[in-house]
């Protein structure tokens, strides 16, 4: 049960690192965050907090694996879970700085952010595919 409450809990951190992120590309206008399509940024944030916390079990898993005689293997799932959201939540604000989200211009001064229902798709290969 211990590894279901670790993963559950990172999955929730990883849920509210997004949705953090996402606050924090629009402070410099907060009546942007009206514009959001939820639709399509909430199961993304969904499905990229479930893809964190699988791969922090993993790592987790492969750590305890590794050693012969794990003395505290919950130790090792909760800090593989907290070193794969960092690297990933590092990967994200990398991401969004590279595709101008974290600009104060207004929407209609530059071609609109990642985020918005038409361009998700087209910013996310062209721009992201820029910043990589």
């Amino acid at each position: 049960m211990k590894t279901f409450n670790i993963m559950l809990l990172s999955t929730l951190g990883n849920l509210l690192l997004v949705f953090g992120v996402l606050v924090a590309i629009n402070v410099p206008d907060l009546s942007r965050l009206s514009q959001t399509n939820w639709l399509t940024f909430t199961p993304l944030a969904v499905l990229y907090a479930l893809l964190v916390a699988l791969l922090g079990l993993g790592l987790g898993s492969l750590v305890n694996g590794l050693l012969v005689y794990p003395k505290k293997p919950w130790r090792n799932l909760r800090m593989s879970e907290v070193n794969a959201g960092i690297v990933f939540l590092l990967l994200v604000l990398y991401f969004a700085w590279a595709t101008g989200s974290f600009s104060g211009t207004p929407p209609k001064a530059k071609s609109q952010s990642w985020m918005h229902t038409d361009l998700l798709y087209k910013d996310i290969s062209e721009r992201g595919f820029k910043a990589f």
